[in-house]
């Protein structure tokens, strides 16, 4: 039967490791707070063309 050596991590790897992880929550946040954005947009998108609709139905003759 053998034995393994469990080796601790340096400094460094811990260091990277800290640094991978804020940059993998940061594209995360950036991610989440894009999906936010782009559904806003849309919303308004939606709501500016359901306001044009609305009037070129009250008033097809003139071009508001």
């Amino acid at each position: 039967m053998t034995t393994t050596l469990i080796r601790t991590p340096s400094n460094a790897e811990i260091n990277a490791g800290i640094a991978n992880g804020r940059r993998e929550r940061a594209m995360a946040v950036k991610s989440m707070v894009s999906g936010v954005y782009d559904a806003v947009w849309k919303h308004f998108e939606w709501r500016e063309d359901m306001s044009r609709t609305a009037i070129s139905a009250r008033c097809p003759n003139c071009s508001c």
